[in-house]
């Protein structure tokens, strides 16, 4: 069933990272993805999400960012593209996690391909599968394919 998820409600799904960043469960939530112990406490300044304007995903592929997203602690918000001219800005690095990680998506109907980059050590690619339950989205069957 596809129930034709818009890009701004998939980012606004993605973007409880946030909350979750701050809290000890997010060690536990990186241990889960890379199958080994993160250490440090998070400290993020803001989290950039994008939406690939292509992706490939059985290959884990993503392509251009079409559009972004911004969350803090003021909110979430639809933005332009992030200046990435300057390299450091967007990968500055506290306590081994970047202080503006990424989190990008692809997604073609129900099926979903997540890439987060939370740091130099720390990119996976997620697939799995949009519902809606109860108005909420979910994600299922959620498995990682690839982590760096």
């Amino acid at each position: 069933m596809d129930d034709n998820f818009s890009p701004d409600s998939i980012a606004l799904f993605l973007s409880k990272v946030w909350a979750l960043h701050k809290t000890e469960d997010f060690v536990a939530y990186l241990t889960e993805i890379f199958g080994k112990s993160i250490p440090g406490q998070a400290s993020f300044d803001c989290i950039y999400i994008s939406q690939a304007e292509e992706g490939d995903i059985p290959n884990a592929i993503l392509r251009s960012a079409a559009r972004w997203w911004q969350v803090d602690d003021s909110g979430f918000k639809n933005i332009g593209r992030p200046d990435m001219s300057k390299p450091d800005a967007l990968r500055s690095v506290r306590s081994g996690h970047y202080t503006t990680p990424m989190i990008r998506f692809f997604n073609e109907g129900n099926d979903i391909l997540i890439g987060e980059n939370y740091g130099p050590q720390l990119l996976s690619r997620k697939v799995g599968l949009l519902e809606m339950v109860n108005e909420q989205i979910v994600l299922t069957g959620i498995r990682v394919v690839k982590t760096l």
